[in-house]
């Protein structure tokens, strides 16, 4: 027994490197049958997914947008392509998000993007519109540390070429013409080989915008002119080339224009007088649909009697209703009114009409009554008599004047001297109030009392002397007048 030997330390680290290098091995190994089962995975679940791509292309002549895929949940994917079931879209156990876009190193997607496709529609579109010309998926391979790529079996000539250069925000001026209110857009400047559309935005009177109209190479956009509408435009443009369109400029501001409203006609008035109000009044003018219709008053009173309007109040302000009213009660004038009138809205007026005809009723003068409460009186031993009286009452607006006319004759009235309207005789003069009369026109005076005096002799006994007057109302700036009837006072019997 003490000549039997163990293992050596340098035999059993021999056998601890065996041991480890064979471990390592197997490890290896184990992993590169994973790696290589993966990779597998990867490639089949392509295959598949590209198979079902080809079919789509198929049916539409097209390959679906990036987003259009990769913002789907695997559900909407396997109905898009037409898969079965949904273990081709399992790379590591998941089926949630295997079509983001990104690093096509990431061993946990599938990465699903255009290949010569380059254009917006296809790498960011998201409507039912939006397509690839064609594409390519890629995975990554764990064994080799490589980037398989499978490309499309087609290219679509729908979109062949990267999108033209978004253009700079456009101008827009609106204007009317023939009938039309137009909008005119700026020129576009687009890239060799493409070019310029654009799309309009309408409203009126500041109301909602209708949204973009189909796109249209035209820099005009008309619409019939209606009286008295603010029409707003607004415009954006893109650049096409081979048939795909730019991103969108930003819209120009608001372009509007006011369509005038045309200047109505004039219309007629006439009047009618209850008291001391007169009421004029008129027929409606049609005004433009959106718009009201306004009138406005300008009276006065005539100061002359050559039939001259030389009068004004001043325009009223506008108003509405058909028919007007101002107090007429002072006698003697002619109550001139007339009328013009409008249309407006909140956003045009236009230009008033030509004037109505002047209708101009005239508040006649009322003649006077006749003097009241006579009395009178001799005096300087009858070569003089006075007459005194109530004067007759005159309508507003007007004064009062008298004629006189006076007789003289003894009690047969023979050589008697007629004085009637005259103020001239070789037997006597006269005084008006004691003092020299002053007329306002021949033969016209004011007051309340007259004396006849002769020149300084006194009139025989029984000789008859009378006096008799005749008022008149009269307006004095029209001169429009009434005369009352003449009234006699009982004579003196001297």
């Amino acid at each position: 027994m003490k000549n039997k030997n163990g293992f050596t330390i340098i035999e059993l680290l021999v056998v601890i490197v065996v041991i480890g290098i064979l471990a390592s091995i197997t490890i290896l190994a184990y992993t590169s049958v994973q790696q290589q089962a993966r990779d597998k995975q990867r490639m089949t679940s392509s295959t598949v997914v590209s198979s079902g791509l080809e079919k789509y292309f198929d049916v539409n002549g097209e390959y679906p947008s990036v987003a259009k895929v990769t913002n789907s949940d695997a559900t909407v994917v396997k109905q898009l392509l037409g898969l079965t079931d949904l273990t081709s879209l399992s790379v590591t156990g998941s089926t949630v998000n295997l079509w983001g876009t990104g690093a096509a190193s990431n061993t946990s997607r599938l990465t699903y993007s255009g290949n010569t496709d380059v254009s917006a529609s296809c790498t960011s579109g998201a409507a039912t519109t939006d397509i690839c010309a064609d594409y390519k998926i890629q995975f990554y391979n764990e064994q080799t540390n490589t980037v398989t790529t499978i490309t499309s079996n087609h290219t679509s000539a729908i979109i062949t070429t990267p999108p033209p250069t978004t253009p700079s925000q456009p101008t827009l001026a609106a204007a009317l013409n023939a009938g039309n209110v137009v909008a005119t857009a700026s020129a576009i400047t687009c890239g060799v080989g493409a070019s310029g559309q654009y799309a309009y935005q309408t409203r009126t009177n500041n109301g909602a915008w209708s949204g973009y109209g189909a796109w249209t190479a035209t820099g005009q956009y008309s619409t019939p002119s209606v009286q008295g509408t603010q029409f707003g435009f607004q415009v954006k443009s893109h650049c096409v080339a081979s048939g795909v369109p730019s991103a969108d400029s930003t819209p120009s501001t608001e372009a509007t224009y006011t369509a005038p409203i045309n200047t109505p006609a004039a219309t007629t008035i006439s009047d009618s007088t209850s008291g001391a109000i007169t009421t004029w009044s008129w027929p409606a003018v049609g005004c433009p649909a959106g718009t009201t219709t306004y009138y406005s008053v300008n009276s006065g009173n005539d100061y002359d009697t050559t039939g001259t309007q030389n009068w004004s109040m001043g325009w009223q302000a506008d108003q509405t209703t058909l028919s007007w009213n101002r107090d007429t009660t002072s006698q003697g004038y002619a109550y001139g009114t007339m009328v013009r009138v409008k249309c407006a809205n909140a956003f045009a007026t236009s230009s008033w009409s030509a004037n109505s005809n002047v209708d101009a009723p005239i508040r006649a003068v009322v003649a006077p009554g006749t003097p009241t409460n006579w009395s009178y009186a001799i005096v300087n031993s009858r070569t003089g008599y006075d007459w005194y009286w109530t004067e007759p009452a005159c309508g507003l607006g007007t004064s009062s004047s008298f004629q006189w006319d006076g007789y003289i004759g003894d009690t047969n009235n023979t050589n008697g001297l007629n004085m009637y309207w005259t103020d001239k005789g070789p037997y006597y003069h006269y005084w008006y109030g004691a003092s020299a009369p002053s007329k306002q026109d021949p033969g016209w005076y004011t007051g309340g009392n007259l004396e006849l005096q002769f020149n300084g002799s006194s009139t025989p006994v029984g000789i008859d002397v009378y006096a008799a007057t005749t008022y008149r109302c009269q307006n004095p700036l029209t001169l429009r007048t009434a005369v009352g009837a003449r009234a006699q006072a009982g004579p003196y019997y001297t």
